[in-house]
């Protein structure tokens, strides 16, 4: 793989390659794409890319303030 890339940008984020892999899991993998999308909009949130495919996810609950 290639050109990976780290961001913070949500603009970035791709919905159903995030829903791939949270199928993937047995904590999420029933998730629909509206309990995905919502906490989403309320988080940090960052995306792993290689060659322009989201192969990662992570979302941190914070207040921006305080750990």
């Amino acid at each position: 793989m290639n050109n990976i890339i780290i961001s913070k940008d949500k603009s970035m984020l791709q919905i159903n390659q995030i829903m791939n892999l949270l199928k993937q899991s047995y904590w999420a993998q029933n998730r629909s794409k509206e309990v995905v999308e919502k906490p989403i909009g309320n988080s940090l949130c960052f995306g792993v890319y290689a060659d322009n495919l989201q192969i990662g996810f992570v979302r941190a609950v914070t207040d921006y303030s305080t750990v």
